[in-house]
């Protein structure tokens, strides 16, 4: 397996990125704000994501807010960086969703092999999101990033980097 580099954000900047309140309504600005501290941190720019991992949850109202905050990270970048959806496979998971992203992610990038997204027919058109309806091999993933939100208010997103 090819090693990778984890950089995520510390405790303390997962709390300020909280912007979704109790009642289960999202905002995007909590989203962007990981999404942005992530790609920060792992001393990186937008450019450098090959591959995005979005808790993309299949509501309309949460994935259009999670698609708002992508663009407003990646601007007019964003049709570059590979989207992929897990849940659309497997369901949410819960608490365990993020770690099946994650290892999703470093499956992707081991095996170079982007799969198809699966029951997505009505992505929101006006964000531009590069979503595969087909496998799409021999892709070489330098990074990738993953995003994930809770009910509760906690957002956290995460960049795994191929060991150099």
């Amino acid at each position: 397996m090819t090693g990778v580099q984890t950089c995520a954000l510390p405790i303390s900047d997962i709390s300020n990125a909280e912007n979704i309140s109790q009642d289960s309504a999202i905002d995007s600005a909590g989203i962007g704000i990981a999404i942005n501290q992530a790609i920060n941190s792992a001393g990186i720019t937008t450019s450098d994501i090959d591959l995005l991992i979005p808790h993309g949850l299949g509501l309309a109202e949460h994935d259009k807010a999670e698609a708002k905050a992508i663009c407003s990270v990646f601007g007019e970048g964003v049709d570059k960086v590979r989207v992929l959806t897990t849940k659309s496979r497997i369901g949410n998971c819960g608490a365990g969703a993020a770690a099946i992203d994650l290892a999703t992610a470093v499956l992707v990038m081991n095996q170079g092999t982007i799969p198809a997204n699966l029951n997505c027919p009505n992505q929101p058109e006006e964000y531009n999101l590069n979503m595969a309806s087909a496998n799409i091999s021999d892709v070489d993933i330098k990074n990738a990033l993953v995003s994930c939100y809770s009910y509760g208010g906690q957002t956290a997103a995460m960049v795994i980097s191929k060991w150099r």
